[in-house]
C-alpha cells in the first residue's frame, strides 16, 4: 500500500461511471500526462484482513502483461479508506456502449469473430497463470479506437472474490452467470467460457441470449440452455461455436484452448498474435479535453458509494447453499429494519418480481418504492439486499430447498 503522494500523482479529470464496487475516475498521471483510470472501492466495512487480502489478490495484475488486458498499474488505500486500483485508459469506450449505439445495426461476422478472438486470447492468458476472471461480461471489455479489444476490471474481480462478495456478482449484472453458479457447484474456468459465450452472442444478436423480467425466470433460461437462433445471415460455424460456449453441461463444455483451435478462428488467431500492441494514451497537448475540471480523487461523497460500501457487508459464501445464504442474509436484513419495514420491503419485492436484472438503480421501480418509507442510502442498500434474499429464496425452491 503506498503513502499519500501516491494519490497526488494523479489528477481527477471526470466520472466516467458507477457501479456496485463505487466508481470509476478518468485521471491524468501527472508526471508524464498518461491518462489512466483509477477504480475506486469502498472499503469501509471490511475488516484489516479483508483489506489486505484485497491488495493482495489485486497484485496478481502485475502477471497479467498481455495486449489485450488493460495494463495494471498500481493499488492503493486513500486516507478515507478507499481502495484504487490504477490501470490504462481505453479511449474507445467499452463493448457494452458500442453494441448499444448500433441500434440494431448487425455486425459483420469477420468484425465479431475477430472481436471475439481478442477476448478469448485474453481470458486464455489469465487460465495460463491460472486464475479465473468470474466477471466476465460487455461492461468489462474494452476497446481502443485503433480497434484492439482489451479485457479490463480484472481487479475488481479479484477483489470481488477476496471480499467473498457474492451479492455484487449475482444482483450487479447476472446474465452472463454460468448454470453451474447457479446451482451451487464450483466455479471454474470453464465458468469464464460460457459467459464469453453469452457476449459472443450478444455481438452476433445483439441482445442477451438468456433475458427476463425477475431474477428467478432469468435463473430458469439459464438452466435449460435455450435461446433464439442467430440471424440467417450468419455462417453455421458461427452458430456452432456460440452454442459449444453455451453448452449447459460444463463436462462437456470446451477450454478455451479447444475454442482457440477451432478452424473458423485460426485466422484471427493467426492475424492477432502477430499485431504487436497498441500504445498508452496520452492527454493531447494543450490541455487534459476531459471536458471536466480537476479535483481530488477524495473529494466525492455520495448516496452510491455508501450505499456500495454497506452491501460489502453481506457475507455470503459460493457453495454455501442457496438456503444457508437466504437465511444468513434474511437475518443481516432483520437486525437493519424493523418488522413492519421488513414485511413491507419484502412484499413489495416479491409483487415487482425485484425488478429487472441489472436494471440502472436510478430507474428501479423497486428502490422508488423503498424511497418512500426510509431514505435514499437506505433504500440502496437495502433493495440490493432484499432482491437477493427473494432470488436465493426461489433458487433454493428450484433445487428442493438444497
Amino acid at each position: 500500500m503506498a503513502d499519500d503522494q501516491t494519490l497526488d500523482k494523479y489528477k481527477k479529470l471526470k466520472v466516467l461511471g458507477k457501479g456496485s464496487f463505487g466508481k470509476a475516475y478518468l485521471v491524468e498521471k501527472t508526471e508524464c500526462s498518461q491518462l489512466c483510470v483509477i477504480k475506486q472501492m469502498e472499503t469501509t466495512q471490511m475488516s484489516k484482513q479483508e483489506k489486505d487480502d484485497a491488495i493482495r489478490e489485486s497484485q496478481v495484475l502485475k502477471r497479467m502483461c498481455h495486449p489485450n488486458i488493460v495494463k495494471f498499474h498500481e493499488v492503493f488505500m486513500t486516507k478515507r479508506g478507499r481502495l484504487c486500483i490504477v490501470m490504462d485508459f481505453a479511449d474507445g469506450g467499452d463493448l457494452y456502449q458500442f453494441l448499444k449505439k448500433r441500434n440494431h445495426e448487425l455486425l459483420q461476422e469477420d468484425k465479431i469473430l475477430n472481436m471475439f478472438t481478442q477476448m478469448a486470447l485474453a481470458v486464455k492468458h489469465v487460465h495460463d497463470n491460472k486464475v479465473l476472471h468470474r466477471d466476465l461480461k460487455t461492461q468489462n471489455i474494452f476497446l481502443t479506437k485503433d480497434g484492439t479489444v482489451k479485457l479490463g476490471d480484472f481487479g475488481i474481480a479479484r477483489v470481488l472474490e477476496a471480499t467473498k462478495d457474492f451479492a455484487k456478482t449475482m444482483v450487479g449484472t447476472p446474465y452472463y452467470i454460468s448454470p453451474e453458479i447457479i446451482e451451487e457447484r464450483p466455479y471454474s474456468f470453464k465458468s469464464d467460457v460460457w459467459s464469453l459465450g453469452v457476449i459472443l452472442y450478444e455481438l452476433t444478436a445483439l441482445k442477451h441470449p438468456f433475458d427476463a423480467q425477475s431474477l428467478h425466470d432469468l435463473a430458469v433460461k439459464i438452466l435449460k440452455g435455450k435461446y433464439a437462433d442467430i440471424d440467417s445471415r450468419y455462417t453455421k460455424e458461427l452458430g456452432d461455436l456460440i452454442r459449444k460456449c453455451l453448452t449447459v453441461d460444463d463436462a462437456k463444455r470446451p477450454t478455451l484452448q479447444d475454442i482457440l483451435n477451432l478452424p473458423i478462428l485460426k485466422p484471427y488467431v493467426d492475424k492477432n498474435m502477430a499485431e504487436a500492441p497498441s500504445s498508452p494514451v496520452k492527454v493531447p497537448a494543450g490541455g487534459s479535453g476531459a471536458g471536466a475540471a480537476g479535483g481530488s480523487l477524495e473529494d466525492d461523497d455520495d448516496d452510491a458509494g455508501r450505499a456500495a460500501a454497506a452491501v460489502s457487508k453481506i457475507k455470503l459464501e459460493q457453495g454455501g447453499g442457496h438456503k444457508n445464504n437466504a437465511d444468513a442474509l434474511r437475518k443481516q436484513l432483520k437486525e437493519r429494519l424493523t418488522d413492519d419495514e421488513f414485511k413491507k420491503a419484502y412484499d413489495i419485492v416479491k409483487s415487482l418480481g425485484g425488478g429487472k436484472p441489472g436494471e440502472d438503480e436510478g430507474n428501479n421501480p423497486v428502490v422508488a418504492k423503498f424511497k418512500e418509507f426510509m431514505d435514499g442510502e437506505k433504500a440502496l442498500e437495502v433493495a440490493r439486499m432484499m432482491q437477493l434474499l427473494v432470488f436465493l429464496e426461489d433458487l433454493g425452491a428450484l433445487r428442493g430447498g438444497k
